[in-house]
């Protein structure tokens, strides 16, 4: 069998952390802030997951989205654009190494880069509460 360039395929990634149809709090999964940095989600897998603030969330490194991920929130309060050299906001969650299937996400405002809200943009889908998409231009 021809793997291609790159071998056979991994390992599945496994995550110490798994929640599957829950309601949670992001600040009661969030840990810090310590020696190592500020408050943070790490290694952490949800599944069809409704995850509310309020609070400020920052995607880094590791962080992968699967299906559509529903921002409950008004489309123009959902994100903050940092400019370059500027720093998120006092008490911003950091996420990284964590992966999310088709979420709903409420009361929460994504920080990132300004060259990043377009991306940011096409990954959440903002809906009303009942899960209804915002019409564009709203």
């Amino acid at each position: 069998m021809d793997w291609g360039p790159f071998g056979p395929p991994g390992p599945p990634i496994t995550y110490p952390h798994e929640y599957i149809d829950k309601d949670i709090a992001l600040a009661d999964l969030a840990v810090g802030p310590d020696r190592y940095g500020p408050r943070r989600i790490i290694e952490t897998r949800f599944v069809d997951c409704d995850i509310r603030g309020p609070g400020f969330v920052m995607f880094g490194d590791g962080v992968l989205f699967e299906g559509v991920a529903e921002l409950r929130s008004d489309p123009k309060k959902s994100f903050w654009a940092l400019a370059p050299g500027e720093s998120p906001p006092g008490g911003t969650i950091l996420v990284d190494d964590c992966f999310f299937t088709l979420c709903r996400f409420r009361e929460i405002i994504i920080v990132c880069p300004l060259y990043e809200i377009g991306q940011m943009e096409r990954i959440f889908t903002p809906t009303d509460e009942s899960g209804v998409p915002f019409e564009p231009g709203i």
